[in-house]
């Protein structure tokens, strides 16, 4: 072995392979070594500072040096894994994350880690000044009903008000992604303040009794826990917009935020005067936020009498328009007819409310599957300026990596994923986008730290096995691949996946077995075409793979799947798809439709 033994790496002092993720490491070393003048692995002797290295996790240094940034603390302990697999795969990724602190640093944005005698608002202080002080994380609201079914309507009540709070200027709310990671667990306020970088949490719970509703909220300021404001609601079901509106002003009021809009204009748009029709919505939201089949059926199913009830309810058409555009992202329903019902109910909603953001941002995504990337880019902007979360900044970069605008579409993540750093779900949107712009090891890293927020994220798992096969580590995305399976009940495309996954790893045998099971579930329900290609490319067939893709997919929306494999002989699909014009230019031929 050549080199200074406290700068090595496992693999390294264990005499197997190496490459450049051993450099990783040892950058790691320096990185920590920086931040908190001491080496993160010691030891009297070179044997024991090479066990050191070998078996210890090193103290994060944000215990040794408590004013640096948090995320700086993430960087070095993801550049020090013991596994390469699980450090960051190049260094650009490195840079990219440095960057992107030194961004943060700059606009007063990063979060520090407090000691153990700094209050909330010391830290908050430290963080951004008086920026903080205009600032809430609106909690997933208790259910204290009778019925344990109605957590639905409590996530519901939250979930309206952080959207009607984002539309108040001056006001910063933590993201949905953010606040709710706390639902069900015991908390602290004034960690949740130093974590999600805000001044103040709303709490609150809901009863439901038969057609009234009690409920009750307590404006709690972090710095020390004190209560600013409660208010508990005794009204009829018919009056939950009266409560949000009236909470909302409330708030703004307490944090002395001034309301751009009139007083007699309410703070929450698109309401509905029928209460079944919000309830079914409520409900349908609930659903659609599971991100699995299962759910999606029950949201359509929502949605679709929703609207029965009131044909005019933009938000349910909104719905509506998301379930199905997801049943053809997910291969669970012939895409034509999918998109087709899609862009019906994107058109509708915006027809109703041609301003609100929440139809644009869905009708940029139907227009981005339908390939139409100039009308998607402009839809998906006027969302992203409009919403406060980073979904539309996460789409909009998949949009641009298709169009080869591949740093472009780095920024867009990395701005998605600063709005919101605890969404599995951005994490897995961002990671298909870089596995678009064919950059895998950027794949694998991402969809891996996406796992550290939701080890369920079933997108994350398939997205990292796939790019594991990309990278020729097949066998080590094994596990991955079949927990995505399983997370969605055997859904036809996972399985699909599963079998590329395999079969890249030499499962030649257990790729069999999915084409038979594909082939049982086809005469039960709808399979689409598409997963032949990645069985047939699992066991190597690539002349049938390439025969079969050109046989059912015309550069449309397959190609978004079709990217997450490599083979010359898809070559020039992938050009006709980056040469598509702005306008509508392809479909899949998938299947006879219903």
């Amino acid at each position: 072995m050549v080199g200074t033994v406290p700068y090595m790496s496992p693999e390294q002092l264990e005499g197997r392979v190496i490459d450049h993720r051993t450099d990783i490491f040892s950058l790691g070393v320096v990185l920590y070594e920086m931040a908190t003048g001491e080496q993160p692995f010691r030891g009297g002797s070179a044997a024991a500072t090479s066990s050191a290295i070998l078996r210890d996790t090193p103290p994060p240094v944000t215990e040794r040096n408590r004013q640096l940034p948090r995320h700086l603390g993430r960087i070095i302990q993801h550049c020090l894994q013991k596994d390469p697999l699980h450090r960051y795969q190049t260094a650009r990724d490195v840079l990219n994350e440095l960057v992107g602190l030194h961004r943060e640093i700059d606009s007063g944005e990063h979060a520090v880690t407090a000691t153990a005698t700094q209050t909330a608002s010391q830290a908050r202080q430290a963080v951004s000044g008086t920026a903080a002080d205009r600032s809430i994380a609106v909690l997933p609201f208790i259910n204290m009903s009778a019925d344990p079914e109605q957590e639905y309507f409590c996530d519901g009540m939250a979930d309206d008000l952080i959207i009607a709070l984002s539309r108040i200027d001056g006001l910063r709310v933590a993201p949905r992604s953010s606040s709710f990671r706390y639902k069900g667990s015991p908390y602290d306020v004034g960690r949740i303040g130093e974590e999600l970088r805000v001044s103040t949490v709303l709490e609150g719970s809901v009863r439901r009794m038969g057609n009234r509703v009690r409920i009750t909220t307590e404006l709690v300021n972090v710095a020390g826990g004190h209560q600013l404001w409660a208010e508990r609601y005794d009204r009829e079901l018919d009056d939950v917009f009266a409560i949000q509106d009236e909470t909302a002003r409330a708030i703004a009021a307490q944090l002395d935020v001034q309301l751009s809009m009139p007083s007699g204009e309410s703070i929450v748009h698109d309401r509905t005067v029928n209460r079944e029709a919000y309830d079914l919505y409520l409900k349908g939201k609930f659903s659609l936020y599971q991100r699995h089949r299962d759910g999606l059926f029950k949201a359509l199913e929502c949605f679709e009498k929703a609207i029965s009830i009131d044909a005019d309810y933009a938000l349910a058409h909104v719905g509506l328009a998301e379930a199905h555009w997801a049943f053809a992202l997910h291969l669970l329903r012939p895409n034509d007819s999918a998109m087709r019902q899609a862009r019906k109910h994107a058109e509708r909603a915006l027809q109703i409310a041609p301003a609100l953001p929440e139809a644009k941002f869905s009708m940029g995504i139907v227009q981005w599957i339908d390939w139409e990337f100039d009308a998607s880019e402009a839809s998906l902007r006027y969302a992203l300026a409009n919403l406060s979360h980073g979904i539309p900044n996460a789409y909009l970069a998949a949009v641009l990596a298709v169009r080869g605008r591949v740093d472009e579409a780095r920024e867009q993540i990395e701005a998605s994923l600063l709005k919101e750093p605890f969404s599995a779900y951005l994490h897995g949107v961002g990671a298909s986008t870089l596995m678009l712009a064919s950059d895998h090891s950027g794949a694998a890293d991402l969809a891996a730290r996406g796992l550290e927020f939701d080890a369920d994220s079933y997108a994350c798992h398939y997205l990292r096995a796939m790019a594991l096969a990309e990278l020729g580590c097949a066998a080590d995305g094994i596990s991955h691949i079949e927990r995505a399976v399983e997370i969605s009940n055997r859904a036809p495309i996972q399985l699909a996946f599963a079998a590329y996954v395999l079969g890249r790893a030499g499962e030649l045998g257990r790729v069999q077995e999915l084409t038979r099971e594909l082939e049982g579930l086809s005469k039960t329900e709808y399979v689409s075409s598409l997963t032949n290609v990645f069985a047939a490319a699992g066991l190597g067939d690539w002349d049938r793979a390439h025969q079969l893709l050109e046989r059912h997919c015309r550069p449309g929306r397959a190609a978004f799947f079709v990217c997450l494999i490599i083979d010359g002989r898809f070559d020039d699909f992938g050009e006709r798809v980056r040469e598509a014009p702005g306008t509508r230019s392809g479909s899949v031929n998938d299947g006879a439709e219903p």
